[in-house]
């Protein structure tokens, strides 16, 4: 079916236009959820288990029981209070709950509408036992602390299978190795001579002009070329975002995007070579049992008992009297709040209303997804292999993804002796009579996004979807469907706007004013910083702010992050801020009162233990003797030495324990702006925000370079041990919305 590519800037910022037409199609005028996910749109074709969703089917024991537990919750309202109030047991959530219960400083609680924590990386089961994730997660890291808070809750080695990534795109009636750019070789002639003609016309171009790009589509092109854009680029990444790049930023891409090796694609075209895996997640992880959902369950449950609280949905935040209100009337009391609830939904239910925070996510754009899934009966075809994830930039089919989902884990489907009936043959929806047969099963499952300038038919999207796997080649006519399934998300992705970062300027920081850090894939709205770990570690690093006041690199950041390994935070002893005594988890209502800092270490450090006594090493044998001298000049030589031997050990633990000078650089740094539009006051309000022990920022002042264009001129103290001037360097170097480069001026030893 042909895309809709038309587009109206002002109708998709209509923020309130927006809302009105999806939530009409989700939400009934009675109910409303406001949480970490928004409701769920759930079709399926057979009964549907959602692991963190009351809206589900399998209505019987599970609505009935989360009604009844609504109705025990109304008889008995409670007001309560703690110093950290967590709202979404999501990954960041959880990442906050963990850093929370690790540190032991404040009170805390986390609470979450659903039944089961997960959030989005949760997992949906088919009444047929095919297991779907809520779109295409798998874990791959950037962070130390994340990989050892996953293996706390997964210890086993077959809790796990690692992966290698393989991935292509369907092209041309081909398949073409990931990432696309690098592996043109692989089209068509005309196509490969359209693609590389692109490709020397955007490197020539690139010698001509420095300039940044304004927007993703200028990008696309500066870097790739016409050919690429044309081919791939421009109708995959609509496909994706449901808004054109032309309308997105370039800020964001890092190291999502692979910027394509000219030299790299001639070669592999005249020697007919494919380029190898590239990115972040060229090898991955994937739970054995549960899916995504299986990971953030026993994340859970190493949170100490009661921290929890499911089925808690909040519907109101008074921020001024520090009070969220649930969905039973009851209410709690925080001081600090930690939100992962999307933040255009949050500024709703604020009391009072933050006029700068509404009106500002009005101004945030979004796409809706659809997650689609299906069960094959049959042996996994060779024309699958052991194909990871594909992507599909053209119109013969809905989806820009599909996941191979039966290949992640064997427990993903049912087991080859399970006996299931065929509900359809791929090209028709007819039933199929004989009963029941057995296996084996493999899946598929599709990601479909919408907008309002890229709208779906909820009522034939599963048929559009089965129809773009037989003209893709997934699936085959004649192959037997046993399951499908179906699921909406209102919230998919948060888009990377050309206005995105103005407005989260204003939004984020206002919040803060009022105490609420809002963090998430939604909360804090960065796609750049959106996988497993990027959120998980969103919520860790805002609890190391609301109690320490240390920088949160993965929120300011992304660039930074994404290219180093993060290894300053441990889980393990003696890697936390010193203990403080532990508070109760929950304590009834009284004066708010400020969140405990950490105790300073000169009261709360582990006293020295007390020096033995200084033992006498025994003399040492010695078969020579003096001939000539006395007894008594022998015994008095030796308790002379003794004495200056003991008196040099006492000088030499003095001076030891002298503090040494601490060694200082003092450093100069040239920082270079991309134009005479930057504004430099706000550079160096982001540059002084560094914040690092060992770090003094001294004077500064603009130098002008030419055109009108000024550098900032800025002179810091450093301690060698502590700071290096290259991170620092590329820590400046990441506010990518001011910085072109850094380069160090002067660096002197003091």
């Amino acid at each position: 079916m042909p895309l809709k590519n038309k587009f109206s800037y002002e109708a998709i910022n209509a923020g309130a236009d927006r809302q009105a037409i999806i939530e009409s199609e989700l939400r009934s005028a009675a109910k409303k959820y406001v949480h970490v996910t928004e409701p769920a749109l759930v079709e399926a074709k057979g009964k549907t288990t959602h692991g963190n969703e009351a809206g589900a089917t399998k209505e019987g024991k599970k609505e009935g029981k989360k009604e009844a537990t609504k109705e025990t919750k109304k008889k008995a309202i409670v007001h309560r209070e703690v110093d950290v109030l967590v709202v979404g047991a999501g990954p960041t959530g959880l990442g906050a709950a963990k850093r929370l219960a690790q540190l032991n400083h404040v009170s805390w609680l986390v609470i979450d509408a659903f039944a089961e924590p997960g959030g989005l990386a949760s997992t949906d089961t088919t009444e047929e036992g095919f297991l779907f994730d809520v779109g295409g997660h798998v874990i791959f890291s950037h962070y130390k602390y994340f990989d050892q808070c996953l293996e706390e809750a997964l210890p086993k080695p077959d809790d796990w299978f690692t992966h290698e990534r393989v991935s292509y795109v369907r092209s041309f009636d081909r398949w073409v190795p990931y990432p696309y750019q690098n592996n043109v070789s692989m089209l068509p002639k005309e196509q490969q001579v359209k693609a590389l003609s692109g490709m020397i016309d955007a490197y020539t171009s690139s010698l001509l002009d420095r300039a940044a790009p304004k927007n993703f589509d200028e990008w696309i092109v500066r870097n790739m070329g016409e050919g690429l854009a044309e081919m791939f680029m421009r109708p995959y990444n609509f496909k994706v975002w449901a808004i054109e790049p032309k309308y997105m930023q370039c800020q964001w891409l890092g190291e999502r995007v692979a910027a394509p090796d000219l030299k790299l694609a001639v070669n592999n075209v005249v020697l007919n070579k494919v380029a190898g895996n590239w990115g972040p997640n060229a090898t991955f992880k994937f739970p054995a049992r549960g899916g995504t959902h299986g990971i953030w369950k026993a994340v859970a449950g190493t949170l100490p008992a009661g921290k929890l609280e499911c089925n808690t949905t909040v519907v109101g935040v008074d921020h001024a009297k520090k009070t969220v209100t649930l969905d039973n009337g009851s209410t709690i009391k925080y001081n600090k709040l930690v939100s992962t609830i999307p933040v255009d939904e949050l500024a709703k239910i604020l009391t009072p209303t933050i006029p700068k925070v509404v009106e500002n996510t009005k101004g945030l754009i979004f796409s809706s997804t659809h997650v689609l899934g299906i069960g094959i009966r049959g042996v996994r075809p060779d024309r699958i292999d052991d194909k990871c994830w594909l992507y599909f930039p053209e119109p013969d089919s809905p989806f820009y993804r599909a996941t191979i989902f039966s290949n992640y884990s064997p427990y993903n489907q049912p087991g080859k002796d399970v006996k299931l009936p065929t509900i359809r043959i791929a090209k028709s929806d007819s039933k199929v009579g004989g009963g029941a047969k057995e296996g084996p099963y493999w899946s598929l499952m599709l990601e479909v996004s919408e907008s309002t300038v890229k709208p779906v038919n909820v009522e034939t999207i599963l048929e559009e979807t089965i129809q773009g796997c037989i003209n893709t080649g997934l699936l085959l006519p004649t192959d037997e469907i046993v399951s499908l399934y179906h699921r909406k998300f209102y919230h998919g992705y948060p888009t990377p706007s050309l206005t995105r970062d103005a407005h989260l300027a204003v939004i984020l920081p206002e919040l803060q004013k009022v105490d609420i850090w809002s963090r998430g894939r939604f909360g804090s709205w960065k796609y750049e910083v959106a996988n497993q770990d990027h959120s998980f570690m969103l919520g860790v690093e805002s609890v190391d702010n609301i109690l320490f006041g240390v920088p949160e690199m993965t929120l300011n950041s992304p660039n930074w992050v994404n290219t180093r390994k993060n290894e300053e935070r441990t889980l393990s002893v003696g890697s936390t801020a010193p203990a403080a005594p532990a508070v109760a988890a929950v304590r009834p209502a009284s004066p708010t009162k400020q969140v405990a800092r950490a105790p300073s270490p000169a009261k709360n450090a582990v006293p020295a233990k007390p020096a033995s006594p200084t033992k006498k090493a025994p003399a040492a044998e010695d078969d020579d003797f003096d001939l000539f001298g006395s007894e008594d000049e022998e015994e008095v030589d030796a308790a002379k030495e003794a004495l200056t031997a003991q008196r040099l050990k006492e000088y030499n633990e003095k001076k030891a324990a002298k503090p040494k000078p601490v060694a200082k650089s003092m450093v100069i740094l040239d920082v270079k702006p991309w134009d005479d539009e930057t504004d430099m006051k706000a550079m160096e309000t982001s540059v002084r925000g560094i914040i690092l022990d060992g770090l003094v920022w001294g004077t500064s002042k603009l130098v002008a370079i030419g055109y009108g264009i000024k550098k900032l001129q800025i002179t810091a103290v450093v301690e060698d041990d502590k700071v290096g001037v290259d991170d620092l360097s590329d820590q400046i170097a990441s506010f990518e919305d001011y910085v072109q480069s850094v380069d160090v001026a002067s660096f002197n030893k003091l």
